[in-house]
Parts: C-alpha cells; structure tokens; sequence
C-alpha cells in the first residue's frame, strides 16, 4: 500500500474568520458567572435529592444529616422532592416531615462525610 491516502474526501474548501470580541460583553459575562455557578450547583443538588427519594436510596443510605444555613442539623431521609417549589421533605425517625427548601440546605452528610461533594 505504500505512503497513500487510504481515504478521499470531496468537500468544499473551510475558511475561518476571526471574530473580535467587545471587551464589554466580556466583562458582562464574568460578572454573570456566580449566578451560572449557583445555578448549576441547585441543579446539583436536586439531581443528588431526586436520587436519595427513590425507595431503596432512602433506606440504603441512613443516616443522612441535613445542615441547613441557620446551623440546625436535621437527622432523616428523603421522603420526597418537589422540583416546582424547590422544596425537599425530611422526614425523621419519628415520622415528622420537614419541608426545607433546597437553597437553604448547606450540606448533606452521609457517615459523616458530604453527600452534595
């Protein structure tokens, strides 16, 4: 077979042109980025919540602690998640069902390590 091609492709020629960037809107998106990492941090969180509210999730991994920004440490699973208010229901060994919402839960611990990390 030698140095040949081993496939020919027929196609137009591809040209490139530079595009000039306004150091404006640059800056525009930088000041926006906090806001888009809080946002895919939510949506983290929710994708870990909707998993933990599945039947087998809730009773394999107990005991969870959900450290919520005022310091109070609430010890339960998750009993459901509603997406439409933000909101997740703890329900604790008593059977209490708290409803917290997702923004204001700083963190979730699993044998005492971080569930959302």
């Amino acid at each position: 077979m030698g140095n040949r091609p081993l496939l020919f492709v027929k196609s137009p020629p591809a040209y490139f042109k530079e595009i000039e960037e306004d150091i404006e809107s640059l800056e525009d998106v930088s000041e926006s980025k906090p806001v888009l990492e809080e946002d895919v941090e939510l949506r983290k969180r929710k994708e870990k919540l909707l998993f933990l509210s599945n039947p087998f999730q809730q009773k394999a991994y107990q005991p969870l602690v959900f450290v919520i920004n005022d310091g109070q440490e609430i010890s339960g699973e998750v009993y459901k998640v509603n997406v439409e208010t933000q909101e997740v229901m703890i329900r604790t060994a008593n059977n209490v069902v708290h409803p917290i919402a997702i923004a204001k839960i700083k963190d979730l611990l699993w044998r005492g390590r971080s569930f959302f990390k």
